[in-house]
């Protein structure tokens, strides 16, 4: 986990350029309880974090994680996606509450990375 703030697309150039990684997926409610303690044991304090999920700029009503794969399971806050003024293209986390739609490059937050095993 990066404590040190970022946009999110800085954060996630730090993750694949820099760590051969990508921001956090959530496929699954395990990996979002996975996430969660993982969150919590490293930045307890944080709040927010950027995930990998963006808005599929050629069908703004769709989702898709960095590599490109659609999402399965959702964990939005009421009321979102909602899409204020058609900029909110990127997917924040907030611990105790889910995903909310936000401006990729308004925000800084802290991130974390992931990698496949091999």
């Amino acid at each position: 986990m990066y404590a040190v703030p970022a946009t999110r697309n800085a954060a996630k150039n730090e993750c694949e350029y820099i760590q051969g990684g990508s921001l956090a997926s959530i496929l699954t409610l395990r990996d979002r309880h996975f996430l969660l303690e993982y969150w919590n044991e490293i930045l307890p304090a944080a709040r927010t974090i950027w995930t990998g999920l963006k808005r599929n700029p050629e069908n703004r009503d769709e989702f898709l994680w960095d590599n490109g794969d659609g999402i399965q399971f959702t964990d939005w806050i009421t009321g979102e996606p909602n899409d204020i003024n058609e900029r909110e293209d990127c997917v924040e986390f907030i611990k105790g509450e889910g995903w909310n739609d936000r401006e990729c490059y308004t925000r800084k937050y802290p991130f974390i990375c992931m990698k496949s095993r091999i």
